[in-house]
């Protein structure tokens, strides 16, 4: 197994659940960068954002302190990863 991380970011409907879920099937941790409550069509196996934390800052700062920081292989996934990014970059 690899210690990859990897984070997919786009817009809705892109397909960024679909590609992590394949991910999933390769032994990968997948975490959604939404809430449970905000999600179509829920996967058992995958990690959600916890809910009530505010869209912008507490989201982006959750996903960098929690979920960036663990070792891998991980896949991240949603539209808030690219602030995400930028917040885990500087």
């Amino acid at each position: 197994m690899t210690t990859e991380r990897i984070v997919i970011g786009g817009g809705p409907r892109t397909g960024k659940s679909w590609l992590a879920q394949t991910y999933w099937t390769a032994g990968y941790d997948v975490y959604c960068g939404d809430p449970l409550s905000k999600v179509k069509d829920p996967i058992e196996t995958v990690t959600y954002l916890p809910e009530g934390l505010a869209m912008e800052d507490e989201s982006t700062r959750y996903i960098v302190d929690h979920w960036f920081s663990m070792p891998g292989p991980w896949i991240c996934e949603g539209w808030i990863m690219a602030r995400a990014l930028r917040k885990w970059l500087h």
